[in-house]
């Protein structure tokens, strides 16, 4: 399967494909604001005082967690459709 990286010429848009192995930079970096979204809510989660705080506000805070999560499993399916390298340590 082929993957496409679309980059941007003045006018136009031009499609090459990608490099085993190959990222375009906007996908990694939109995967580690994900990945830092994920890890802010779980710190709320960790410092929420459940007395004071209201059941619609914890359930919208788990419906974004559930929902950043599941935006970056699907990036990580990408990855896997797109047969990436991962290294191994």
């Amino acid at each position: 399967m082929l993957c496409f990286c679309y980059k941007s010429v003045r006018a136009g848009i031009t499609k090459r494909p990608l490099r085993l192995g190959e990222r375009p930079l906007d996908y990694i970096q939109v995967k580690t604001v994900v990945l830092i979204g994920i890890l802010a809510l779980v710190r709320k989660f960790i410092i929420v005082n459940i007395e004071t705080t209201s059941a619609t506000t914890i359930a919208a805070l788990a419906f974004t967690l559930i929902a950043l999560g599941a935006l970056y499993w699907l990036m990580g399916e990408k990855d896997e459709r797109c047969g990436a390298v991962r290294q191994e340590p």
